[in-house]
């Protein structure tokens, strides 16, 4: 009987496979029934006089709910949308093995494995914080990267766990998680949340996979109304990247769905809103006021997603105002950029190639000498001026060598506080050496409040001086006008400097007699060969004070090449000096973090001594292995002009005069 009965059951097989898909996507009566007053909202939000869609409006409205849910489905099932107005979406190279954790509600979030935590009917709980109690892991949760692995996954497979993972957990999410209606700083309906959520998964998943089964995308359909609202009405209305970014996704949802009625409102008031927030959240020399390379970054993909959107919907005519900032933009990011095409690390920031986004942008803009500074002069034009650069607005000296690969940079940090993301860095100085990381700043690694967020973020993480235990005062988080910062330079050496103070301990010193301030001058002098940096501290103290000047260096530079690289030239009496890497205990110290949530151990150094007058701290940054390399100071530290001689083989190679004090400059500068 067997042997009959085999062709028969294969052919039952083929034709459950062949219509398994159909049946899937239906959408059954039990289901518009429970989700008759969501969907109600969905049909009476459709633009009735778009073709395609007034047919089925017509149907809904006759009474014939179920064939205008099929047909609603059938229309976008086949509707043709271009996201290459969108970033790529950021698929994962484990993206079998996200997918599959998925499965399990384990999910990779922030560089780690998570378990999903669950509410006590078993359920994912999308509001909970994981086992660090964290809110950045809820919210990286909510914006839903797992939906593209999922997605991907069955795309490449062809299983279908991976299918109904992912209409199960999206569907889940829906319904667990109704739309509060009102400004909300919950996991699942924080704006920035809404935003990437629509910018990075959503749409991709709604248009750019086959994946959806019908009910799934009927609750997707009526949550986008959802969305739309809360871009519209709880934005971040304080402004920074957050408002950029959240309005960029409500005019993406409005070309995205154009089947709204409100779908031109969304887009007129984004595009106004994200116009005019370039202008204002940008200082007019590009620099964009959170003072982040991170920030800066994350609004620069902005503007080309903006300039995309725009494009695709034939809105010509883009302000001309707005073009050009954004075109200072990019060339801010282009001129804060390392030799090896990588950006600062200032306030929160994570390491950024901005070289291979100058790359992906330099013809949009017509600018080919962005094109030679992120090739490192492979590819492109020149710039026509020399390669150090101030941002005035910004308060950033980039002084360089050229844009070679093995070119010598200082980025010297003496701008404003920042709008958000601040750090306390005021007068920080980062260095290279023919190509070579040496001094760094140290990242952001993590945003949880606690002594790791206080050692990246506070005075301990950066290449400052400390007086009596504390950081001088920062600048104001956002300026009308430029700080005073001195900036010079030729074809052997470029110069920057700036000032701060040191506020006294006891808010009310003035009354005991003491001084009130202590005023600090750092001075930073690159040699146009790239041979050595010059760092002057000057420090107008008259009172007994105790001083601390800490440097990190890059985790690739070892203890001994730390202290052959840096030297404390003058005074020399009485110093103290430690070295440290990867400590935890009894303070954090000698920590880098190149990337949110990622830390490794660095060389931290540390120089303390007694102050009993005005002192002069006179630095030499050289590299590891130039130890032929020597300066010799002719003046004493309380001297207002330093007068310095370099060495090399016993031999001058240079001769230097700059005064510190009361205004800065260099007063001379001979080679030999």
């Amino acid at each position: 009987m067997k042997g009959p009965q085999k062709p028969a059951f294969l052919g039952l097989l083929f034709l459950i496979f062949l219509f398994v898909p159909l049946l899937r996507g239906q959408v059954s009566e039990d289901f518009l029934q429970v989700h008759e007053e969501r969907l109600e909202k969905l049909f009476s939000k459709l633009d009735t006089n778009k073709p395609g869609i007034t047919e089925i409006f017509s149907q809904w409205n006759s009474g014939e709910q179920l064939a205008a849910a099929s047909a609603l489905c059938r229309y976008y099932e086949q509707k043709d949308f271009s996201l290459k107005v969108l970033d790529p979406p950021l698929i994962p190279a484990n993206v079998i093995e996200q997918a599959e954790a998925a499965i399990e509600r384990k999910f990779f979030l922030l560089n780690e494995w998570e378990d999903a935590p669950l509410t006590s009917s078993g359920e994912i709980d999308w509001t909970g914080r994981g086992a660090r109690n964290d809110k950045e892991r809820a919210w990286m949760l909510n914006r839903h990267a797992f939906l593209l692995s999922l997605a991907e996954a069955e795309t490449r497979t062809g299983e279908e766990r991976f299918r109904n993972a992912f209409n199960s957990l999206w569907a889940d999410w829906i319904r667990n998680n109704p739309y509060p209606d009102r400004l909300t700083f919950s996991a699942p309906w924080r704006a920035l949340e809404v935003a990437r959520r629509i910018l990075n998964s959503w749409t991709y998943c709604f248009y750019g996979y086959n994946t959806l089964d019908d009910e799934t995308r009927l609750l997707v359909l009526s949550s986008i109304l959802d969305h739309a609202d809360a871009l519209t009405e709880h934005t971040s209305f304080w402004g920074g990247n957050h408002l950029i970014t959240e309005k960029m996704a409500l005019l993406a949802m409005a070309l995205a769905w154009p089947e709204f009625a409100d779908s031109s409102r969304w887009r007129d008031e984004a595009i106004g809103t994200i116009s005019a927030e370039f202008i204002s959240q940008t200082y007019p020399d590009g620099s964009y006021k959170e003072l982040s390379n991170h920030y800066q970054r994350v609004v620069l993909t902005n503007t080309i997603k903006f300039m995309k959107l725009l494009e695709s919907a034939d809105l010509a005519g883009q302000d001309v105002a707005v073009v050009q900032r954004i075109e200072q933009m990019w060339d801010f990011f282009a001129g804060v950029m390392r030799p090896d095409g990588f950006g600062p690390l200032n306030n929160a920031s994570d390491t950024e190639n901005n070289a291979a986004f100058l790359r992906a942008v330099w013809e949009r803009f017509n600018r080919p000498d962005w094109l030679y500074m992120a090739s490192n002069g492979q590819s492109g034009t020149e710039p026509g001026d020399v390669p150090s650069r101030l941002f005035e607005w910004a308060g950033q000296a980039i002084l360089r060598t050229g844009w070679e690969r093995d070119a010598s940079w200082v980025y010297f940090d003496a701008g404003p506080y920042g709008t958000a993301h601040q750090h306390v860095d005021r007068l920080h100085v980062s260095a290279a050496l023919n190509g070579r990381q040496l001094l760094v700043d140290n990242g952001r690694y993590i945003y949880q409040p606690g002594p790791w967020k206080d050692y990246f973020q506070g005075p301990a993480g950066h290449n400052i001086l400390l007086l009596d235990g504390m950081p001088s005062k920062q600048a104001p988080r956002e300026i009308r006008s430029p700080l005073e910062i001195a900036f010079e330079q030729s074809d052997t050496f470029a110069f920057a400097a700036a000032s701060a103070q040191f506020e006294p301990a006891a808010p009310l010193a003035f009354l005991t007699g003491l001084q009130s301030s202590t005023p600090w001058t750092r001075a930073v002098l690159l040699d146009q060969q790239g041979r050595f940096v010059l760092i002057l501290d000057h420090l107008l103290s008259f009172r007994k004070q105790e001083w601390k000047a800490l440097w990190h260096f890059h985790p690739d530079v070892t203890q001994e090449e730390a202290s052959s690289a840096l030297l404390l030239v003058s005074p020399t009496k009485d110093i103290r000096k430690s070295l440290s890497a990867g400590s935890s205990e009894p303070t954090i110290a000698g920590f880098h973090s190149p990337e949110y949530n990622l830390k490794q151990p660095a060389v931290q150094m540390e120089f303390s001594g007694t102050l009993d007058g005005p002192t002069t701290l006179v630095w030499l940054l050289r590299s590891p292995h130039a130890t032929d390399l020597q300066i010799k100071t002719l003046s004493k530290p309380a001297d207002p002009i330093q007068h310095l001689g370099i060495l090399q083989n016993g031999a001058k190679i240079a001769a230097i005069r700059l005064q510190i004090h009361p205004e800065p400059r260099l007063i001379s500068l001979e080679l030999f």
